[in-house]
Formats: C-alpha cells, structure tokens, sequence
C-alpha cells in the first residue's frame, strides 16, 4: 500500500492493519478473494436479488443485515466502521462523528482511497443509515468486531469461524 496523506490515526491503524490481516488491503471488495477460506457472503433478499425496489424489501434487506451482526456482535460491543467511499458532503458527516484517517493507494487498485472511521458501539438499527446505503452502493463501508470482519451486503470474515459452526 502506497500511504499518500495519512493522519498520524490513519497510520496507526494501517499498521495495525497490515499486522492483523496482511493478506488484504483495509479495502471489502478485497475481502472475499484475500481471504476465501473464512469469507461468507450473504445474500439479503431472496433467490440472492441484489436490490430493493419495494419498502418491504428494503426492511427485509436491513432487518437481515442486522440479525447477520447481531448473531456475531453483542448488543454494546465495541465496533470500529471504515469507510472508503464517501461524498465529502454525505449527511453521515453531520449525523456520525467520523475521523479522517487520510489517502492511501493499494497495488491492485488504480483508485485512491480516503479512509474514514467510525468508534463506535453496536447497536442494532442504530446505523440502518449506512446498511441502507451500503445495500444501495451510496457507500462503501465495514465493520471490525473482535472477532470478525463484517462487509454489509458482501459478506463475513470470522477469525475462528467457531460461531458460524454452531
């Protein structure tokens, strides 16, 4: 990775990053080819339709993307949200206080990446904002648990997959 303009934040959490899971870019559309042994993808609406075009789907889509967190991360748990596609003039910088954490290009990709980030705790429906956004590619944006990677409407990466056997 190539880091352009990092906060002393953004490089502290590519490091750590990079130590955690050096096999793939803090970048989900990357998750599932780098790490395809533990990656799960999940499909939020039946017969794996990719859209909502109803209301009802739309609560189908954010009720099941919240039951998939839910399962994997206590209600209370401490959560960090990456961005890495955002509008500079999104509402989510007004509703959510988000850190910049700078640019950074990956060998793969011939995009630049702003990464944001978000400190947070889980608590489900609390951010159906960005899962619907996420479910309508307005975002870009993932969620690192203790335990697992979640990428909204792509897919799950388990450290241990001890929960996804029971």
């Amino acid at each position: 990775m190539v880091q352009d303009n990092l906060t002393s934040e953004g490089i502290r959490f590519l490091s750590d990053w990079q130590r955690l899971y050096p096999e793939t870019p803090p970048i989900a559309h990357h998750f599932k080819a780098c790490l395809p042994k533990r990656w799960m993808r999940i499909h939020s609406l039946p017969d794996g339709k990719r859209y909502a075009d109803t209301a009802k789907e739309r609560d189908t889509i954010l009720a099941r993307q919240n039951a998939v967190i839910d399962y994997l991360v206590p209600q209370g748990q401490a959560v960090q949200i990456i961005f890495t596609h955002l509008e500079s003039g999104s509402h989510i910088f007004v509703s959510f206080d988000l850190t910049r954490l700078g640019m950074f290009h990956h060998a793969r990709d011939e995009a630049a990446y702003e990464i944001w980030t978000l400190n947070d705790e889980w608590h489900s429906d609390h951010y159906n904002v960005f899962l619907a956004m996420i479910a309508d590619e307005q975002m870009r944006a993932f969620i690192i648990a203790p335990d697992c990677l979640i990428a909204p409407y792509d897919g799950v990466f388990e450290k241990t997959m001890s929960n996804m056997q029971e």
